[in-house]
């Protein structure tokens, strides 16, 4: 065991992460992303790491519920009501409407319709 960064990954003084300098050490290169099959950020253990990229480790981190999600996502302008709402009155209003009633753009209020933003399980982990 040594330092770990903020997010909980083991630190070199080389500035790499523990796990990226294993993975390179023992299959030879560095790809895009390493990522922990363990799903333990400190591991640098090399039968535990893969060769991976962004949009994987994106899929990955998803699929594991480990992201962020709904109102605890930083970024979040809105609340579960108001995604309900909104949800609600796609029949009758247009997305336009929605988007200057809640203070938010189109293009959000188009993500939330067709389930891009917030999707189904932001929903059950607001409820």
């Amino acid at each position: 065991m040594g330092p770990r960064d903020k997010d909980g990954y083991g630190r070199l003084t080389a500035g790499k992460g523990a796990h990226r300098v294993m993975f390179e050490m023992a299959h030879g290169f560095l790809p895009e992303v390493v990522m922990h099959e363990c799903d333990n950020p400190p591991c640098c253990n090399p039968l535990h790491l893969t060769a991976g990229t962004h949009a994987k480790n994106a899929r990955q981190r998803d699929q594991r519920n480990r992201g962020v999600v709904g109102e605890r996502h930083p970024n979040s302008r809105l609340t579960i009501e108001q995604v309900r709402e909104i949800r609600s009155r796609l029949d009758g209003e247009s997305q336009r409407e929605l988007a200057l009633a809640f203070g938010v753009s189109q293009k959000l209020v188009f993500k939330i319709a067709h389930g891009l933003a917030w999707p189904e399980r932001a929903m059950r982990e607001a409820s």
